[in-house]
């Protein structure tokens, strides 16, 4: 039988390990159940629930959103603690700086228009009535969402349509990733928003599907 040499700091190596891997295990258990809830897509139907297919949120966007919650900055490579200050940069917990979003860009075909998909009935040759909406009632929709940020009308999936028999269309910030096609331009857009120091608009093309977002420092506007 052959005997291991044991040394204090060996010891001190072995429980900072299992620290380590204590705390990963539960960040991977509260980012499961961050992953499972559907998050700031809203939907007209009863069922506002995103279908599993459907869930494109991948983990490292769930690790975001958890840290986020706890006033985590993003993992940048660096030791980081709940007890930092914050500072007066509106990016500091951003991926991105101003310059990524500073200008105008046109995300296309990122709307909801009267060309969206929907489902047809095999048998009957017809969409369901659930799937049957003008963009009126989509934009609509989307303005009777109660909350400090604007939104804009998103396509739903027609797979989304045909689980939870809701309308083709839901509504989220006009920031929002689904549109700008990530989460470090969502973060960007939404720093810029908050902060003084930017003007941020933007133009929803519901005929075109596209939006168009310009970003301006305040004192250059």
């Amino acid at each position: 039988m052959s005997l291991q040499r044991w040394s204090p700091l060996s010891a001190a190596w072995d429980r900072a390990l299992a620290i380590s891997i204590a705390v990963d295990i539960h960040l991977v258990r509260r980012c499961h159940r961050v992953w499972r809830r559907p998050l700031v897509v809203q939907t007209p139907a009863k069922e506002s629930r995103i279908p599993v297919s459907e869930r494109w949120i991948t983990f490292r966007t769930a690790v975001a959103v958890f840290r986020g919650q706890k006033g985590l900055r993003p993992l940048a490579g660096r030791r980081e603690t709940m007890s930092e200050q914050p500072t007066d940069d509106p990016f500091d917990d951003c991926e991105r700086g101003p310059e990524a979003i500073l200008g105008t860009h046109t995300f296309e075909d990122v709307l909801f228009t009267d060309d969206t998909e929907t489902p047809v009935n095999v048998l009957t040759g017809e969409t369901p009535a659930h799937s049957q909406a003008t963009v009126e009632e989509a934009k609509a929709f989307a303005a009777s969402i109660d909350t400090g940020t604007p939104q804009i009308a998103l396509p739903a999936s027609v797979e989304s349509q045909v689980e939870t028999q809701s309308k083709p269309y839901t509504a989220a910030a006009f920031f929002h990733f689904k549109a700008t096609g990530s989460l470090e331009r969502h973060r960007a857009y939404h720093a810029a928003y908050e902060s003084e120091a930017f003007t941020v608009d933007f133009v929803a093309d519901y005929e075109s599907g596209d939006l168009t977002i310009t970003v301006k420092r305040a004192d250059e506007a």
